[in-house]
């Protein structure tokens, strides 16, 4: 409802202009994405029909996929994309099926997040620089894979592991979000393991803080 009616007094105040008032929501609400100029005339259009900002029902309940929860819907994802469609559901009062109709019919698709080690500003030229190494050394001797020792290790934090199921983003477009699923700089379970020419080492377990 907040979100709503400070999108209307946001077109009032600034001549009556949809794009005006999306783009200062964006400029006030920096964390949260904008609404489109096209959800905001959605929504002034339900009020100057019906003097509200929400559904006024009258008589006999219209179908979910009704305008009026159309607009609900699409202006949840616009400010909160990262909700669940249950999410979705409750904060619109409609159900689940309903929601998944009116993200369907908007082509909006769920968008999986990628989780990604995290790496400092100095990675990727030292991870380069090792990579032309390695490659000009096997150039020189063809077996000199089989003369290192190639190790990996997996992290347990202590504050648990996110799940990652559920890590979606709803839009029309793929934004390529992605999060750090793992860093090297907290306390930490680390179980390790090497491969030795044809031999395997380990595992072994260690605590790093």
């Amino acid at each position: 409802m907040k979100f709503f009616v400070e999108l209307l007094l946001l077109y009032f105040r600034n001549g009556e202009n949809q794009s005006k008032a999306s783009q200062l929501y964006a400029e006030l609400h920096p964390d949260q994405p904008a609404p489109s100029h096209k959800v905001v005339g959605r929504l002034i259009k339900r009020f100057l029909a019906t003097g509200s900002v929400q559904e006024i029902k009258h008589g006999r309940p219209k179908s979910a996929t009704a305008e009026n929860n159309t607009i609900d819907v699409l202006a949840s994802v616009e400010v909160e994309p990262k909700l669940s469609v249950r999410q979705h559901a409750q904060a619109s009062g409609i159900s689940k099926n309903s929601v998944c109709r009116i993200l369907k019919t908007n082509k909006i698709h769920p968008y999986k997040t990628r989780f990604v080690q995290e790496l400092l500003d100095r990675d990727p030229v030292n991870r380069l620089q090792f990579c032309r190494w390695a490659a000009q050394q096997i150039e020189q001797d063809p077996q000199f894979y089989k003369k290192n020792i190639f190790t990996d290790e997996s992290t347990f934090v202590r504050h648990g592991q996110v799940s990652r199921h559920w890590t979606y983003h709803w839009s029309k477009t793929n934004p390529h979000n992605f999060a750090h699923a793992h860093s090297q700089h907290i306390e930490k379970l680390n179980v390790w393991c090497a491969i030795w020419d044809d031999y395997v080492i380990g595992p072994f377990l260690s605590m790093a803080i």
